[in-house]
């Protein structure tokens, strides 16, 4: 696997970038090459849709790649709060049954 020519699911560097994010370039499975860069991960950031956490194992020359995490898409519209607890909630506090409290 250290052609990067290969096909597989592995990086090959290119280069360091300033801010210490690695350019690399990904060879897929599937025989398409997609570039990127590697950062570290920060505890609490969520990841973007197009960002995956990825486990990087060296291998002959090249890195193998393993994606353990892949970004969603961002929701469309409003939050979605119609559970059971939230109208159970919702009629505990607003019913005409409720005191009101000063």
């Amino acid at each position: 696997m250290g052609d990067p020519e290969e096909k597989g699911n592995h990086l090959h560097v290119l280069g360091r970038e300033p801010d210490g994010s690695v350019a690399v370039e990904r060879y897929l499975p599937d025989g398409t090459v997609q570039s990127g860069t590697l950062h570290a991960h920060q505890d609490g950031k969520p990841l973007g849709p197009s960002e995956e956490y990825v486990k990087v194992v060296p291998e002959n020359g090249c890195y193998r790649c393993e994606t353990i995490y892949r970004g969603e898409a961002a929701p469309r519209g409003p939050a979605r709060v119609t559970s059971e607890e939230y109208r159970e909630g919702w009629d505990a506090i607003w019913s005409k049954g409720s005191q009101a409290v000063n």
